[in-house]
């Protein structure tokens, strides 16, 4: 196999695996997809096994969508990325306002965006009711943790953003790069908004264009 297949092998099982490819966490990948023709190459074998490749609003990052979720396993398993997605709201959403305060910060974090552990620690140890605030996000839910250090709690809650694809780990290991999932973040947090009553109807979750 040539680096060319090597490469578009990779992409398309990324997608599979539900990833958002952007120019931060595979920028060889994503530069690949921003040509018309590559991305016409890989929709068409996506469309192949009832995907397609979708982009955030930005268009900075891409991802793959079922082309049909009709079948009882396929709306199984979008509705179980919809719960957790809805679940994830508002921890993510309580962390991006503790960052925001902690940090002095105009913005939510946006993709491209670098946090570093060090300076989240440096402000924390200034101001014990953030202390506290990160003590509650990491109590239940997407970043609970036994941990009792406002040290670990950050490792914990950036270690956490990374497996879920909102935050790629540069060299150190201590400095994070945000990544093209957060655009797809804020356009979920806005169309639930926007609904008054949430269910559990596929027609929601099509239109929100989960991932696969």
């Amino acid at each position: 196999m040539n680096p060319e297949e090597d490469l578009f092998t990779t992409i398309i099982e990324k997608l599979l695996t539900g990833a958002f490819i952007c120019s931060y966490s595979d920028s060889i990948a994503f530069e690949q997809l921003e040509s018309e023709s590559y991305r016409s190459s890989v929709n068409d074998y996506l469309r192949k096994i009832g995907r397609s490749l979708a982009a955030t609003n930005s268009g900075g990052a891409y991802y793959a969508v079922y082309t049909s979720i009709q079948s009882n396993t396929r709306r199984q398993s979008v509705r179980a990325q919809f719960r957790e997605i809805v679940n994830d709201l508002e921890p993510v959403s309580r962390w991006l306002k503790l960052v925001m305060a902690t940090l002095s910060l105009d913005a939510s974090i946006q993709p491209g965006d670098s946090l570093k552990q060090s300076e989240l620690l440096a402000a924390l140890e200034n101001s014990q009711p953030l202390v506290d605030d990160l003590s509650t996000i990491t109590r239940v839910g997407t970043f609970q943790t036994k941990k009792t250090s406002p040290a670990d709690q950050v490792r914990v809650v950036l270690e956490r953003l990374g497996e879920k694809g909102y935050l790629c780990p540069q060299s150190s290991g201590l400095v994070y790069t945000a990544t093209g999932k957060w655009d797809y973040f804020y356009e979920v947090a806005d169309f639930i908004a926007t609904h008054e009553r949430l269910d559990e109807e596929y027609s929601d979750e099509e239109q929100i264009g989960l991932p696969v």
